[in-house]
């Protein structure tokens, strides 16, 4: 897999939601990028499972991302991603818990 994305630009943006603490509002919304050349491609193995993990960081948070999942067929793939963080300011630690997700090839 060349290329993995969470979240985008939009409009509207969207992303994974970090709880920080249970205190309403107290989240923060990220997104994710991996390209090739940016980052190793992600290998698939003859089942079409895959996994990877990657070291983040951005101007809020630095952490790390895990992705795994199983391709369905040759465009379309499913499987679940859990982010931790912790953020720059005050070193608080934000989790995503496990998300599932769907991803197609458009």
């Amino acid at each position: 897999m060349r290329r993995f994305r969470v979240g985008s630009d939009g409009p509207p943006p969207t992303g994974v939601r970090l709880r920080c603490s249970s205190k309403p509002g107290d989240y923060i919304d990220s997104e994710f990028v991996a390209r090739k050349g940016g980052a190793d491609a992600i290998p698939v193995d003859s089942g079409g499972h895959f996994a990877a993990r990657y070291d983040t960081s951005g101007k809020i948070s630095r952490g790390t991302l895990k992705v795994v999942g199983r391709f369905k067929s040759r465009h379309s793939a499913a499987g679940t991603l859990n982010w931790k963080v912790k953020t720059r300011k005050g070193n608080h630690t934000c989790k995503s818990g496990n998300v599932h997700f769907t991803a197609h090839n458009p």
